[in-house]
């Protein structure tokens, strides 16, 4: 059987890096990407949020794809190897709010342009890690909401099983963390198809999410 290739909007989505996924039949099925994702929420004296820090792992396959023709001298390439491509990637992210979601007390939390970013290859897997600031901090928290997701579901975040999946950093004292993962699609998600997604927010019913309560 043919292989079919073809070019999704992870292309515009994720920059070089998740630009080219092909994946054999049937070519439209979701999702084509798997993330396993560590954040922290950013907080000050105050517990407000002053940031967002994401720390996303690659599923192999793609990890291999991603970072072929870097490296130096047939070694695996290191962080500076990789340091054009995080930039394109970041960068790329921001046409699509970079997959992230932020709620204070239920009041949407408005996020700047990525700072800190790299990408690291360790043990056959591509870490993307990157820091989205708060235009300006939230007021002081009762509840924070975070959500990690793509709405075309063209790439699966999951929250990572090892403590902290998201953990807060600066602040955070009495905070409780949250943890609520994806719900199990009704069919299996390698069978799911463009018609089951077009022109819906999809990608919704299966988000990573965290609810944080603070005194």
């Amino acid at each position: 059987m043919a292989v079919n290739w073809r070019r999704s909007c992870l292309e515009a989505a994720l920059g070089i890096l998740l630009g080219a996924i092909i994946v054999a039949e049937p070519a439209q099925a979701h999702p084509h990407v798997w993330v396993v994702a560590k954040s922290e929420l950013v907080l000050d004296a105050n517990n407000a949020v002053t940031a967002v820090r994401h720390h996303w792992r690659f599923d192999d396959t793609f990890s291999s794809y991603a970072v072929q023709g870097f490296g130096k001298n047939g070694k695996l390439p290191v962080r500076e190897d990789l340091a054009g491509l995080a930039k394109t990637n970041v960068e790329s992210l921001a046409e699509y709010q970079f997959f992230t979601g932020v709620k204070v007390n239920g009041a949407k939390l408005e996020l700047g342009s990525p700072v800190d970013y790299w990408l690291d290859y360790v043990d056959g897997s591509l870490t993307l890690n990157f820091t989205l600031p708060a235009t300006k901090p939230s007021s002081p928290p009762k509840v924070i909401g975070l959500e990690v997701y793509d709405p075309s579901y063209l790439v699966e975040f999951t929250f990572a099983e090892t403590a902290p999946a998201v953990a807060l950093t600066g602040g955070g004292r009495g905070c409780a963390v949250q943890i609520h993962r994806p719900n199990k699609p009704e069919t299996d998600p390698n069978r799911l198809t463009e018609d089951y997604f077009a022109n819906l927010n999809r990608g919704k019913d299966f988000a990573s999410s965290a609810i944080v309560a603070c005194p």
